[in-house]
């Protein structure tokens, strides 16, 4: 099954669809997101099978790591997308950065690319969008998902979830 690691964006899901509202009217050939697929990649996987999936499951209940908060900070063009870009923060470089090395200690083969933390909202897109906005999302919690393709597009589904330890100085 085709793979990723991922975080959900919960808590600015309302703000990005309304984003994508106001683009779907200035661009309705573009191939938007489906809302329940909004998420921000840590590491993508590939095909996994069910021993690599226990592998991914011990390396999740092993992860010590605290939650943190992300900032989305600007709505633009990637090649023919629409993505939001991620402020740099420490937290989610450091996240990435342990999950990888985990992945890469137990034997996965992952993509030698440097970390570009984004959103996709569209795909196959004319729109030009060069847009500042200011979204804030807490990370508590990180999934791996099934990028599942069926009739009705590309579902992702949670086969794995762990919480992020609360961060007791944010009280």
């Amino acid at each position: 099954m085709r793979t990723f690691i991922g975080i959900r964006l919960d808590d600015c899901i309302n703000e990005i669809n309304s984003l994508m509202d106001r683009f779907r009217g200035q661009d309705s050939k573009a191939n938007y997101t489906k809302l329940n697929n909004i998420h921000l990649t840590l590491e993508f996987l590939g095909e996994i099978d069910a021993e690599e999936l226990r592998i991914i499951e011990d390396i999740f209940s092993t992860l010590d790591f605290t939650e943190f908060s992300i900032e989305l900070f600007e709505v633009t063009n990637l090649r023919d997308l629409i993505i939001i870009k991620v402020k740099e923060n420490k937290h989610l470089n450091s996240l990435h950065y342990k999950l990888k090395q985990k992945l890469k200690e137990n034997g996965f083969k992952l993509q030698n690319r440097k970390f570009f933390p984004h959103i996709t909202l569209a795909r196959k897109s004319n729109l030009k969008i060069d847009e500042v906005i200011s979204l804030k999302s807490k990370v508590n919690k990180i999934y791996l998902f099934h990028s599942k393709r069926t009739s009705g597009g590309l579902h992702y589904i949670p086969l794995l979830e762990r919480k992020l330890a609360k961060n007791i100085s944010n009280k």
